[in-house]
């Protein structure tokens, strides 16, 4: 744990690099919180992310983990139980980090390490499968926290506010600005960021395309109508028009080539596999199953050379219900596929 007069040393370190008084602080608050949360974390170092207007914020970390602790200055009121009342009701529905303990001096969260919303679309070290997958999560997250009334007010210019972790989950952070609201923005002002002119180029250059004219059709019917069914059709149509601009891997053009059948139809694993350029049905069928894009990417429309209905990762009886409900006749598991079957020559 980390003693009180290293703790203050560091503090003096701070204001002699800063520039900046700790007299502008609680001191003695502080110094509590920290000491607190030392016992319970075995607190073993202590560094200084970022310093602003509204306060200072430090890294934590014990021998597994690290935190960040932000602390406002003494004219700062309300902006950190805001942001600690308001993590602790989304935790459960959208990536954000876990909130430990806050008050009117400090909120104490999880640290999360990753790349910046910019950074990750521009990494080649990620594909554009799973760029494209976590845009689609990020729509998710502003159209439930358009859902809970909130309006995160950033995410017109989210630079700071999108950190994408190694494990691939697009977490939001800095919630002091937001407030509740009848009628938040955060859809409609994330939309308006992936067409902006930056964020749009860098889409391009890694092979994604987005439909601007469509998207802002979309997200006009989204901020107009108040029925949460047609909100959810109009998200799915938003997700829908970003995608893949020139699928170049076998991965790339089967989920490509999938999200073509057309409702009502059925392919099948060997014939995703040859329109995909490869004799690989097996493979189809790991994709299939690992599908992260589902249903806009209809892996339930995927079935054996057979006819038979094959395999679903949430079961057969899903599967079924599925493909009878978009008008496929299914007998004993199988599908006539003189009848259903999709063939775009």
């Amino acid at each position: 744990m980390i003693s009180e007069d290293k703790l203050r040393q560091k503090i003096k370190s701070f204001e002699k690099t800063s520039g900046r008084k700790i007299s502008d602080f609680n001191f003695g608050k502080l110094l509590s919180i920290i000491k607190e949360f030392s016992e319970k974390r075995k607190i073993i170092r202590i560094n200084f992310l970022d310093t602003g207007k509204k306060g200072i914020v430090f890294l934590l970390k014990s021998k597994n983990k690290s935190f960040v602790l932000k602390f406002r200055k003494t004219n700062n009121f309300g902006g950190l139980i805001k942001e600690g009342k308001f993590l602790k009701l989304l935790e459960k529905s959208i990536f954000v980090p876990h909130v430990y303990s806050y008050d009117k001096d400090h909120v104490i969260m999880d640290f999360v390490k990753g790349k910046r919303f910019p950074n990750f679309v521009a990494s080649e070290k990620n594909d554009v499968i799973e760029k494209t997958w976590i845009i689609w999560e990020l729509i998710d997250e502003m159209a439930k926290l358009d859902s809970f009334g909130i309006d995160k007010e950033e995410m017109n210019h989210p630079k700071k506010h999108i950190i994408i972790s190694k494990n691939l989950k697009p977490y939001l952070i800095d919630f002091e600005r937001s407030t509740y609201s009848q009628k938040p923005k955060n859809e409609t002002q994330f939309i308006s960021y992936l067409c902006s002119k930056n964020i749009s180029a860098l889409l391009s250059d890694a092979n994604i395309e987005i439909k601007k004219e469509f998207l802002f059709k979309k997200v006009k019917d989204y901020k107009t109508t108040s029925s949460r069914k047609l909100k959810q059709k109009i998200i799915s149509e938003i997700k829908s028009s970003i995608w893949l601009a020139s699928p170049n891997t076998f991965r790339q053009k089967v989920y490509d080539y999938v999200k073509k059948i057309p409702e009502g139809k059925v392919s099948t694993y060997k014939s995703v596999a040859l329109h995909s350029g490869a004799n690989a049905p097996r493979t189809v069928g790991t994709l299939m199953n690992k599908n992260v894009f589902a249903p806009i990417v209809p892996c339930h429309r995927v079935i054996a050379l057979t006819g038979n209905i094959g395999g679903f990762a949430s079961g057969i009886k899903n599967k079924i219900q599925l493909l009878e409900k978009e008008g496929v006749y299914i007998n004993n598991n199988s599908i006539d596929l003189k009848k259903y079957l999709y063939d775009s020559h």
